[in-house]
Parts: structure tokens; sequence; C-alpha cells
């Protein structure tokens, strides 16, 4: 039996191929369509996902179905001694705290739920180490440790290119929404260090220089090479590309992955947004 089974949900952006390699358990977040849910990757593709966005369909996303989290911490259970649950940022949805419900139903002096205070490419980094660490055969406590370590190095940004979005999530005002489309501004919002809300940062007349604007922050906080960065794209692969290529020309040895956005992300930024990453390594 295995000392610790790392547990995570849909937002931490893994492929079929990693989650068989690092043996992860992914729980899947509910994405909601005009009216309809599924389960994120599970019972809509990614592909699918954003071809109805688009098209205009009102999304939303909510947390997992806490049977859905029940039985994979059962099922991990029968073949490790602990479980680590790595959540999406407690502040940013239910997940975390449903995570700690199924915990307390199923056995939560073997279950340990680790808020990450992140998404996406940076929650990926932390699921990534915690899994390699459990297949060194470290505890959770270890675990711990080292994912600790890295969240308190680490810088998320979102840029927006339709402003309707933001909108909707009460980040802007409808006429600061109407002239930022008119303007071709795009907005950069940043997620706080506590990882319990996103906020306005800057505005940019390009994406370029809205990258610009998150490398200078990242830089003036220390960002190296001895740094991961992630660029995760709602379905906009050139300007990811474009936005990876700038990291690299500007921190020398910097290592990038370029990532489709998760759709509980896309369904607050909007299709074509792009978020960066950056955490210690």
């Amino acid at each position: 039996m295995k000392e610790v089974q790392v547990v995570t949900d849909s937002c931490a952006l893994l492929s079929e191929q990693e989650k068989e390699d690092l043996d992860v358990v992914v729980t899947p977040v509910l994405l909601n369509l005009d009216g309809r849910s599924y389960r994120d990757n599970v019972e809509i593709s990614h592909d699918e996902f954003y071809r109805l966005l688009r098209s205009g369909a009102s999304a939303t996303t909510s947390q997992p179905y806490i049977g859905d989290v029940v039985e994979a911490f059962k099922s991990s259970l029968d073949r490790a001694r602990q479980v680590l649950h790595i959540s999406i940022s407690e502040g940013l949805s239910g997940t975390c705290h449903n995570a700690m419900m199924a915990a307390r139903m199923v056995d939560d002096a073997r279950i340990t739920v680790f808020n990450s205070k992140t998404i996406c490419g940076a929650q990926k980094y932390l699921v990534e180490k915690a899994a390699r660490l459990a297949k060194l055969g470290r505890g959770v406590d270890e675990i711990l440790s080292s994912l600790r370590d890295s969240i308190s190095d680490m810088q998320s940004f979102l840029i927006a290119v339709d402003f309707s979005y933001i909108r909707r999530s009460g980040r802007l005002s409808r006429t600061a929404a109407i002239l930022g489309s008119i303007l071709k501004i795009k907005p950069v919002l940043r997620l706080n260090d506590e990882g319990t809300k996103i906020e306005k940062y800057g505005l940019a007349r390009t994406m370029t220089q809205a990258v610009d604007m998150i490398i200078d922050s990242v830089q003036k906080r220390g960002a190296d090479a001895m740094h991961r960065f992630y660029v995760c794209h709602g379905d906009d692969i050139d300007s990811a590309r474009a936005a990876a290529g700038r990291i690299k020309d500007r921190i020398q040895g910097a290592i990038v992955e370029i990532l489709l956005l998760s759709p509980t992300m896309a369904s607050h930024g909007g299709p074509g947004c792009i978020t960066v990453h950056c955490i210690k390594a």
C-alpha cells in the first residue's frame, strides 16, 4: 500500500496522460451551460465548451458533486494510508469546502485538504510536485511543507479581451466596460496573495503591453529562471505562444508551459482571455 494518494479537481489542468503517469485522482468541477450541468471534460469536452461559449451560451461553474469526491476519497483510501487533496483556491470556489465536507463523511483523520490559494497553471505545478514526492514515498507532512514553500512565492494574473465577462463579475461598471470595448483596452486582473479574490491591476492598450505589465510585476518580486511560468489561454493558442515567447525573451532561462485554460476561469474571463502564473520551483 502506498503512503499518500494525491487527489485534485479538474481546475489543475492535468491531461489524461499526466493523471496516469503521476497517479493522480481528479474530480471534475461542474460546468453549467444554459441550464444544463456537465462534469468538466467528462460529460463535455473543452473543445465543445469553447464552441458553446463562443456561440453565446451562458456559462457558470460550481464545485464537483460531493458524491464524486466521496467516491474518490474512498477508492483512494483502499490503496493508500493517507489522501492529500489539493484544491483550487478556497476564495474562488466552494470546491475546497466541498472536499472538507467529503473528508468528514469518509475519514478525516486520513484525508488532508490543502487550499492551494491559486488555480490553473500554478495549481498544476503544486499537484505535480506533490505527486512526485508521493511517488518517492514521502509522507503528508513533508509534502505539505514543500507545497507551502512554493505558494509563499507565486503570482497569478488574468488578461481579458471581452469586457462583458469582466462586467458580469462585478469588477467593472457597465460604462467602463463599454468604453473599454470601444477603445480595445486590455484589462489586467491579479489574484491577491491570499488567493481570496481577483482584483483590478491595470489597463493596457495591447496584449504585449499587458504581458509586459505582468512581467514587470513578477520581476519586481524576484521572479527568475528558478520559477516556473504558465500561460493558459481561453482558446487562443497564438496569443498564448506570443505571451510565452515574451516571458522567455525577458526572463533568461525561464521555463514556460502553455495550457488550454480551464472552463472555470474561461467562464469568468471569456473566450480569448489569457492567464499568466509564476510559482517558485
